[in-house]
């Protein structure tokens, strides 16, 4: 019976003990995690005592140094490590603290020591070179990749973090020379490479870094033409200096020499298109179409040739009418070349739009799309999507009911698709556009759960402007008057819609439709090219108005105008960063940072 007492004693004591010292270690790491050293300390030496163990000696050496007790901290750092004499951290910490006490030969012999320790462990090697490069000790960096890459023979894959520390020293030559080697070898880091480039290189600033990749990479395109991968780096760069020329130019040349089919010239104009240069995307697709018919890329190319050529003038509002009808020409031809029928009806739809839009034939366009919905075997989506533009052709020709029925077809049709949202919206307008607020409103609200996050924010603003103008207000007349304002410039009657306009101001002077008026202002005077006048209607909305709903949208449609129309990118960055600060919120903060940081010479371009 007393030795099962003593037993239990025995189990008792250990038990307390084991908690009391999972205790401490909880809070020492705790501490030396909150960088609260003299405190861990304590904790460390009791654990040290109790369990001997070199972990808790290491800690406690640690702590030492971090408080700057450096003789302490060295004569612990000794001790450690002859407990632990496979630690190289220690060595290296134990370099520091010599360091720190001016005794540069001890902190080199103890660093010459980690060198002559390493095996051939990848991760011991990156960890003690990535602990040299943290106290800046670069040389013994380098010393630590070298002697793994001489102990495993042919780990090229150290050769990126070598580049990376090339970057860091500024030795950018050594650098690129060696990303380029990394690539030549496996090509399959390529990705990798770009990306870390783009993080070291200001590709509009660093114009002698930009300078030595341009000259290597042409070195290794003339020393390696079996090679593409070094052109196709050629031409991201030029894409990363926003070059789109020079980076057509290599893709071309890259085409002609591996004989291609043009898909790389295919990827090239999306990008540029993307990036709004247009006259870049009609070259590379213009040059796909020149091979040929027989080309597996040939109707396609010269479908996004001619989308690209319209959305060139289009971007301008006061392009010349000829030049519409000559590009009117150029789609009649390629639509009597094609026997597809979606390939027609997507065109068509283009071409009806310029019919209608730009030529101010809007009977030709709306009879060019009744004949395709009579006479082509078209998708289902293409079918709807040609009743939608009916639809709008509709409503400029006042036929605002005969629109509807064209919208509620194909939402019927795509009940449950972004593209039956879009018509579902349409034919709200309609009702809103008549002053049958309610039924509008109605309609709108279902959909604000719309999977497309443009249709259900413009969905909430329309409903929340019937709301709030229509309901609380004492008379419709204001809201009526502004709806009136919205279907004439959908109907492009411009000097009509600014007159409604004014006689809200005149008639309701003050009231709380003045910063909806400031937006429509804004989009008819950049309907009609008239950009400085918008920017002022803006920057009147931001000064009074930017608290309110429309305070994001009146931010990045005032970027957009100094960034693509009054050359004033200072400007256009300020905003878009306002964007980011003040609106976390808004359906906008996506697109402003991309743009931001391209602005601000980031890497954003699109990969090819």
């Amino acid at each position: 019976m007393v030795r099962f007492s003593i037993i239990l004693l025995l189990l008792f004591v250990t038990v307390r003990t084991t908690v009391a010292q999972t205790q401490d270690r909880q809070l020492a790491d705790q501490y030396f995690a909150d960088g609260e050293y003299s405190k861990a300390a304590m904790y460390y030496e009791k654990l040290y005592d109790d369990t001997d163990q070199p972990f808790y000696l290491k800690r406690l050496a640690l702590c030492r140094f971090n408080v700057e007790d450096y003789d302490e901290a060295e004569s612990l750092l000794k001790k450690a490590s002859r407990k632990m004499p496979n630690d190289l951290d220690l060595l290296i910490t134990l370099g520091q603290a010599y360091k720190r006490q001016d005794d540069d030969r001890r902190a080199q012999k103890s660093w010459d020591d980690v060198i002559k320790g390493l095996g051939n462990n990848r991760s011991e090697i990156i960890n003690v070179a990535d602990k040299f490069t943290k106290i800046g000790e670069y040389q013994y960096a380098l010393q630590a990749y070298e002697k793994g890459k001489k102990n495993i023979r042919g780990f090229y894959v150290f050769n990126s973090r070598i580049a990376e520390l090339y970057g860091q020293m500024g030795q950018n030559d050594k650098m690129i020379e060696l990303y380029l080697e990394l690539i030549e070898k496996n090509p399959s880091y390529q990705r990798s490479v770009q990306v870390r480039l783009s993080r070291i290189i200001d590709f509009e600033e660093d114009q002698m870094i930009v300078e030595t990749l341009r000259q290597e990479l042409l070195k290794k395109v003339q020393d390696n033409p079996d090679k593409p991968i070094f052109a196709e780096m050629l031409i991201w760069m030029f894409l990363q200096k926003s070059d789109f020329y020079g980076a057509y130019a290599q893709a071309k040349a890259l085409d002609r020499r591996l004989d291609e089919n043009g898909s790389r010239l295919m990827s090239l104009a999306n990008v540029a298109r993307n990036n709004k240069k247009f006259d870049v995307a009609r070259d590379a697709l213009k040059y796909v179409v020149k091979k040929g018919k027989k080309n597996q890329y040939y109707d396609r190319a010269l479908q996004e040739y001619l989308t690209v050529s319209k959305l060139h003038l289009d971007f301008d509002p006061q392009t010349a009418t000829e030049k519409y009808s000559q590009l009117k020409e150029e789609y009649l031809d390629a639509i009597g070349q094609w026997s597809e029928p979606n390939l027609i009806a997507s065109s068509s739809i283009e071409l009806a739009e310029i019919e209608a839009y730009q030529l101010n034939d809007l009977d030709t366009a709306i009879s060019r799309l009744e004949n395709n919905l009579d006479n082509l075997t078209m998708s289902d989506r293409n079918v709807a999507l040609t009743k939608i533009k009916l639809g709008d052709f509709l409503v400029v020709k006042n036929q605002v009911w005969d629109a509807a029925l064209y919208y509620m077809q194909a939402e019927k049709a795509f009940k449950y698709d972004e593209l039956g949202d879009r018509a579902k919206f349409k034919a709200a307008k309609i009702y809103y556009y008549t002053g049958e607020f309610d039924y509008a409103r109605s309609q709108l609200d279902v959909l604000k759960g719309s999977t497309s996050k443009l249709i259900a924010n413009d969905a909430m603003y329309l409903s929340n402007l019937i709301n709030d103008n229509s309901i609380i207000d004492t008379t419709f007349k204001p809201m009526e008057m502004f709806a009136r304002a919205d279907l004439l410039l959908e109907q492009k009657k411009f000097s009509k819609a600014f007159a409604t306009l004014d006689s809200i101001d005149a008639e309701y002077p003050g009231h709380s439709l003045q910063d909806d008026i400031l937006m429509k202002r804004y989009e008819l005077n950049k309907k009609m090219g008239e950009y400085q006048e918008s920017a002022q209607n803006l920057e009147k909305l931001i000064k009074n108005y930017s608290d309110d709903i429309l305070g994001d949208d009146a931010h990045f449609k005032l970027a957009e105008l100094y960034e693509h129309h009054l050359n004033n990118e200072d400007r256009a960055r300020e905003l878009y960063q306002k964007i980011l600060t003040d609106y976390s919120g808004s359906l906008y903060v996506v697109e402003a940072r991309k743009r931001f940081r391209k602005l601000r010479g980031d890497s954003t371009t699109e990969e090819l």
